[in-house]
């Protein structure tokens, strides 16, 4: 897992799905900012402490952010309201 892979990941989004999808690593950092970037599962991934704890999918009609532990929102609860 690497911001590479993160960067080449979204450069290869179509507009308007990219200039949404780059809003969200900035979101994730900016709550776990020692976070590492990479791949997991296919989709951009963020781990704290070697444990993915989020990532995030366009698809068609949607876009997904998805915790991958239910920590991450138990964590961050009073932050994210």
């Amino acid at each position: 897992m690497t911001v590479d892979e993160v960067d080449a990941y979204l450069a290869g989004l179509e507009q308007p799905k990219r200039t949404t999808v780059e809003a969200l690593p900035r979101s994730i950092l900016a709550f776990a900012p020692s976070a590492d970037e990479g791949i997991s599962y296919g989709m951009p991934a963020f781990r704290v402490d070697e444990k993915v704890v989020a990532g995030f999918a366009p698809f068609k009609s949607h876009l997904a952010y998805l915790p991958h532990s239910g920590k991450v929102l138990w964590m961050f609860g009073e932050r994210l309201r």
